[in-house]
Protein backbone atom coordinates (compact mmCIF):
# COMPACT_ATOMS: atom_id res chain seq x y z
CA UNK A 1 0.00 0.00 0.00
CA UNK A 2 1.13 3.77 -1.07
CA UNK A 3 2.24 5.14 2.35
CA UNK A 4 2.24 8.93 0.01
CA UNK A 5 -0.25 11.58 0.65
CA UNK A 6 -2.29 11.27 -2.43
CA UNK A 7 -1.52 14.56 -4.05
CA UNK A 8 2.31 13.23 -4.00
CA UNK A 9 1.60 10.21 -5.61
CA UNK A 10 -0.17 11.64 -8.27
CA UNK A 11 2.55 14.00 -9.45
CA UNK A 12 4.84 10.83 -8.77
CA UNK A 13 2.85 8.84 -11.62
CA UNK A 14 3.39 12.07 -13.52
CA UNK A 15 6.63 12.66 -13.45
CA UNK A 16 7.00 8.36 -14.29
CA UNK A 17 4.79 8.81 -17.21
CA UNK A 18 7.07 12.01 -18.67
CA UNK A 19 10.40 9.62 -17.87
CA UNK A 20 8.85 6.56 -19.76
CA UNK A 21 7.74 8.85 -22.60
CA UNK A 22 11.45 10.45 -23.06
CA UNK A 23 12.44 6.94 -23.81
CA UNK A 24 10.23 5.75 -26.50
CA UNK A 25 6.75 7.04 -27.49
CA UNK A 26 4.28 5.07 -26.38
CA UNK A 27 0.41 4.88 -26.36
CA UNK A 28 -1.24 7.08 -24.08
CA UNK A 29 -2.89 5.75 -21.01
CA UNK A 30 -6.66 6.51 -20.25
CA UNK A 31 -6.33 7.89 -17.18
CA UNK A 32 -9.90 9.63 -15.75
CA UNK A 33 -9.67 13.29 -14.83
CA UNK A 34 -9.43 13.82 -10.65
CA UNK A 35 -11.54 16.37 -10.92
CA UNK A 36 -8.48 18.93 -10.05
CA UNK A 37 -8.55 21.70 -12.39
CA UNK A 38 -4.41 20.91 -13.36
CA UNK A 39 -4.80 17.52 -13.58
CA UNK A 40 -6.89 17.44 -16.68
CA UNK A 41 -4.27 19.82 -18.66
CA UNK A 42 -1.50 17.42 -17.06
CA UNK A 43 -2.90 14.44 -18.71
CA UNK A 44 -3.61 16.19 -21.53
CA UNK A 45 0.15 17.51 -21.89
CA UNK A 46 1.53 13.95 -21.29
CA UNK A 47 -0.94 12.30 -23.85
CA UNK A 48 -0.04 14.68 -26.52
CA UNK A 49 3.85 14.18 -25.56
CA UNK A 50 3.25 9.66 -25.59
CA UNK A 51 2.01 10.19 -28.83
CA UNK A 52 5.04 12.42 -30.06
CA UNK A 53 3.19 15.24 -30.83
CA UNK A 54 5.40 17.81 -28.72
CA UNK A 55 4.19 20.82 -31.16
CA UNK A 56 0.75 19.83 -30.04
CA UNK A 57 2.00 19.94 -26.46
CA UNK A 58 3.74 23.51 -27.00
CA UNK A 59 1.26 24.97 -28.72
CA UNK A 60 -1.59 24.34 -25.82
CA UNK A 61 -3.42 26.26 -23.73
CA UNK A 62 -1.31 25.13 -20.95
CA UNK A 63 2.00 26.24 -22.54
CA UNK A 64 0.27 29.99 -23.62
CA UNK A 65 -0.92 30.12 -19.87
CA UNK A 66 2.59 29.52 -18.72
CA UNK A 67 4.29 31.66 -20.78
CA UNK A 68 1.90 34.39 -20.74
CA UNK A 69 1.47 34.47 -24.43
CA UNK A 70 -1.14 36.07 -26.73
CA UNK A 71 -1.42 38.91 -24.55
CA UNK A 72 -0.53 42.29 -24.57
CA UNK A 73 3.12 41.33 -23.50
CA UNK A 74 5.14 40.11 -25.89
CA UNK A 75 8.81 38.58 -25.77
CA UNK A 76 12.05 40.79 -26.15
CA UNK A 77 12.72 38.94 -29.19
CA UNK A 78 16.74 40.96 -30.17
CA UNK A 79 18.28 38.26 -28.62
CA UNK A 80 18.16 34.72 -28.03
CA UNK A 81 19.01 35.19 -24.28
CA UNK A 82 16.90 37.74 -23.59
CA UNK A 83 14.00 35.32 -25.09
CA UNK A 84 15.25 32.73 -22.91
CA UNK A 85 15.66 34.51 -19.31
CA UNK A 86 12.04 36.05 -19.86
CA UNK A 87 10.47 32.50 -20.47
CA UNK A 88 12.20 30.60 -17.55
CA UNK A 89 10.93 34.27 -15.17
CA UNK A 90 7.26 33.67 -16.74
CA UNK A 91 7.34 30.00 -15.77
CA UNK A 92 8.96 30.33 -12.57
CA UNK A 93 6.19 33.30 -12.13
CA UNK A 94 3.74 30.86 -12.69
CA UNK A 95 4.90 28.33 -10.10
CA UNK A 96 5.55 30.51 -7.31
CA UNK A 97 3.17 33.48 -8.04
CA UNK A 98 -0.17 32.22 -8.57
CA UNK A 99 0.15 29.04 -6.31
CA UNK A 100 -2.73 29.14 -3.81
CA UNK A 101 -1.18 25.95 -1.85
CA UNK A 102 1.65 23.36 -1.71
CA UNK A 103 -0.18 21.05 -3.87
CA UNK A 104 -1.50 23.34 -6.90
CA UNK A 105 2.24 24.21 -6.73
CA UNK A 106 3.80 20.83 -7.68
CA UNK A 107 1.22 20.31 -10.14
CA UNK A 108 1.81 24.14 -11.73
CA UNK A 109 5.09 22.35 -11.74
CA UNK A 110 4.39 19.31 -13.74
CA UNK A 111 2.97 21.33 -16.10
CA UNK A 112 6.08 23.41 -16.64
CA UNK A 113 8.49 20.36 -16.40
CA UNK A 114 5.86 18.08 -19.30
CA UNK A 115 6.60 21.20 -21.44
CA UNK A 116 10.01 21.32 -20.85
CA UNK A 117 10.16 17.50 -21.91
CA UNK A 118 8.12 18.38 -24.92
CA UNK A 119 10.76 20.67 -26.19
CA UNK A 120 13.92 18.69 -25.99
CA UNK A 121 11.56 15.94 -27.39
CA UNK A 122 10.84 17.86 -29.89
CA UNK A 123 13.44 19.97 -30.50
CA UNK A 124 15.62 15.75 -30.75
CA UNK A 125 12.72 14.84 -33.04
CA UNK A 126 13.37 17.68 -35.38
CA UNK A 127 17.06 17.92 -35.20
CA UNK A 128 18.38 14.50 -35.00
CA UNK A 129 15.58 11.91 -35.51
CA UNK A 130 13.64 13.74 -38.14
Amino acid sequence: MCTLEPDVAAVRGYELRLIRCTLSPSQPSDIRHDGESFDGLINDLLKSIECGSYVQALTSQPSATVFQLGGHESLPLDAADRVYSELVQRAESFITDAASNAAEQRRRAVIVMCLAVAAILGFTQANFTG
